[in-house]
């Protein structure tokens, strides 16, 4: 196996941590050097500035929250270019669709018919089908064009821990709209890989790193 000069960026949010964690654990153990980056906006920024600075060596994208934050224009987006410059510098990427299942909102933004829950005292709304729909061909797109194809992870069993069986956000049909637009706009370059794990599970974890080291090993 190749053996990759530099970090590997590890994004993630509070609702994703547990998986992050998990992944991190594992790049440690097996020798990677990794650095986290909060999906909170300014750690997206901070994210796409240091892959192009070539800081950065390989990305596991654990929570694209701010994919969500920017299309439902909340102030926690990292801004239009968020999951572009992995994709211009041809690193290794590992794509799941963390956090997708909401956005994070301010304390006095407008929720007036939109589903609402608080966690670590912060406030979330749910994205819905048509917002699924939009997220599913923007991931399609910025991942199509990659020079170098990444991968990419579903896990059906929830997209964060407010999203699963029996949570605040567990709304199987949403999820579906987002599989059902990734499906039709990427390129058969992406090689797409849905699993039945929720994304906090260990099982989860181990699978984002098992794809990892598979296109690791060819860089």
């Amino acid at each position: 196996m190749k053996r990759m000069r530099g970090a590997v960026a590890v994004t993630k949010c509070p609702r994703t941590r547990i998986c992050a964690e998990a992944v991190s654990a594992r790049l440690q153990s097996s020798g990677r050097s990794f650095v986290f980056f909060e999906a909170d906006g300014t750690g997206g920024r901070e994210l796409e500035a240091a892959i192009g600075d070539g800081r950065i060596a390989a990305v596991i994208e654990v929570s694209l929250a701010e994919l969500a934050a920017e299309l439902l224009q909340t102030r926690f987006s990292a801004g239009r270019n968020r999951l572009t410059a992995a994709a211009m510098a041809g690193i290794p990427q590992i794509i799941t669709l963390g956090g997708l299942d909401a956005a994070r909102i301010g304390p006095d933004d407008d929720v007036e018919g939109r589903h609402v829950a608080i966690f670590e005292n912060a406030r979330f709304i749910r994205t819905m089908p048509v917002e699924n729909d939009r997220l599913g061909q923007e991931i399609a797109f910025k991942a199509s064009a990659a020079s170098s194809p990444p991968s990419l992870i579903v896990p059906r069993g929830g997209l964060s821990i407010l999203d699963g069986p029996g949570g605040t956000f567990w709304e199987p049909e949403t999820a579906a709209a987002l599989v059902r637009s990734l499906r039709n706009w990427l390129t058969p370059s992406v090689r797409v890989h849905e699993i039945t794990a929720h994304i906090n599970d260990e099982t989860c974890a181990e699978y984002i790193v098992a794809c990892f080291d598979e296109i690791a090993a060819l860089h």
